[in-house]
């Protein structure tokens, strides 16, 4: 609407209420009292125009009308208007200044309201957060969260069996070894189908590595680690060779194909694509698992990784209804897997029935 109508009809407002005079008043015997009282709280957009009104029981004399204890006059920002009993204060373009509280005095009686102004970068946030495709992007995302809430129980779960089972195979424990200083096997015993891989290559690196001290435990640790690799790729990176005998987690977090896990020491501090990566390449999760086949490509388990890097990859933090039902639904069969004779191994693992009933929650958010 142009400028001009806005002027003209806040103009003509001003006309009308005060049609009738304000001061104008007739004997009564009632009591003067406000029967509508100013809203408890206003809330406004910043640059747009606000009325506060009232109502008493019968006409008055002016009242007063106050911002925050400091008296306001009509003028070309306030306009105190006065229309029978229903008194009004209309304050134009409203700025962050604008806020706080405003009263309105009828000498014994008076009403209060509190004005809260949005900036227009809040209103633009607020507006983002209610769209639809981005709401749907922040429900993918806590499905995501509540999938890693039902791999935590298991992944904590088979990390200790196997570290345990590892351990009482094995003699004297280290502590001396590093990533920079072990020599774990000689190149002819290499495990690793890619060779140009391994730590036992390089001849550069040879000169400063050594085999284990301690009866080769840290290079048996090496290579079962390597075997128990779905590609025989293990990030050591991830890892602290000399925490091996004691953390179970040191040696989880070599199963993640991606760096930034060192140091984690549960489920809990690990994202679920570090979970989700660990499942699909340690091997012994598979069997531990029984029967059911995941082969890091089009599993549930790879195909959850895969939505996962859909949800959080996405350019625009978007998702359509029909995207965030097919991920949810992805999310559900990791955790509702089968085996080939129908079993669902994961449903009795904690925490697994809370996830899924979560998950459904997600779809009618």
């Amino acid at each position: 609407m142009p400028p001009i109508w806005n002027i003209a009809i806040q103009l003509f407002e001003v006309i009308e209420f005060n049609l009738i005079p304000s001061n104008l008043f007739y004997p009564t015997d009632e009591a003067l009292s406000v029967v509508v009282d100013l809203p408890v709280k206003i809330e406004v957009i910043e640059k747009r125009n606000i009325d506060i009104e009232c109502k008493v029981n019968q006409l008055t004399s002016k009242p007063v009308w106050r911002h925050k204890g400091k008296l306001l006059q009509s003028s070309g920002k306030h306009f105190i208007l006065a229309k029978g009993t229903t008194h009004k204060l209309m304050i134009t373009n409203v700025t962050l200044d604008d806020e706080g509280e405003y009263t309105v005095d009828f000498g014994n009686v008076s009403s209060k309201t509190t004005v809260q102004i949005q900036g227009e970068t809040n209103h633009i946030h607020r507006k983002q957060i209610t769209q639809e495709l981005y709401r749907n992007w922040v429900r993918g995302a806590l499905a995501l969260k509540y999938l890693k809430i039902g791999l935590e129980g298991f992944s904590d779960k088979v990390v200790t069996k196997q570290h345990n089972d590892l351990m009482k195979t094995l003699g004297k424990p280290c502590n001396t070894c590093t990533e920079r200083s072990l020599l774990p096997h000689k190149q002819d015993q290499c495990p690793r189908k890619g060779k140009h891989q391994c730590l036992c290559v390089n001849i550069q690196k040879r000169k400063s590595r050594q085999m284990c001290p301690n009866g080769g435990f840290c290079g048996i640790v090496y290579t079962e680690i390597v075997c128990k690799h779905r590609l025989q790729d293990p990030s050591f990176t991830n890892t602290d060779v000399q925490k091996w005998s004691n953390d179970p987690w040191s040696v989880a977090t070599c199963f993640i194909n991606t760096t930034g896990y060192k140091g984690k020491q549960s489920a809990k501090d690990v994202d679920c694509s570090g979970l989700l990566s660990m499942c699909i390449n340690n091997i012994e999760i598979e069997m531990m698992l029984g029967e059911v086949i995941i082969d890091g490509k089009i599993d549930a388990f790879a195909q959850a990784r895969e939505a996962r890097n859909d949800i959080l990859h996405s350019p625009n933090y978007e998702l359509s209804e029909n995207q965030l039902n097919k991920f949810i639904k992805m999310f559900k069969e990791v955790l509702e897997i089968k085996d080939k004779h129908g079993n669902t191994p994961l449903k009795g693992e904690p925490g697994v029935a809370n996830a899924l009933h979560l998950l459904d929650m997600v779809t009618i958010l």
